[in-house]
């Protein structure tokens, strides 16, 4: 397996991993109280951390997509202490 075969398998496990997470995490508080538990805090630090790896590997194997006019990658957040919320964010590094 080649290096570049490697990235394209992890990205492929990240993406899969990034899915599982947005559409399986439970976006209601716990007991209705105020606020995430700490399970709900991590799956979305785990979310962000890998769709900011995703984007890396992604411009390292296709670098020509500097110079397309793609979305920024989409985060996950939470609001107002409770809430779960997709946030926009400006992943680009170089």
């Amino acid at each position: 397996m080649t290096n570049r075969e490697l990235l394209e398998f992890t990205l492929k496990v990240n993406i899969g991993t990034c899915n599982e997470i947005y559409t399986k995490i439970n976006r209601e508080s716990k007991d209705n109280s105020d606020f995430l538990s700490e399970e709900q805090r991590l799956l979305i630090k785990t979310f962000n951390n890998l769709v900011s790896m995703n984007q890396t590997i992604l411009d390292t194997l296709y670098p020509q997509r500097e110079d397309m006019n793609l979305p920024n990658a989409k985060h996950l957040a939470y609001k107002n202490g409770n809430e779960i919320v997709e946030v926009e964010v400006e992943t680009k590094l170089k």
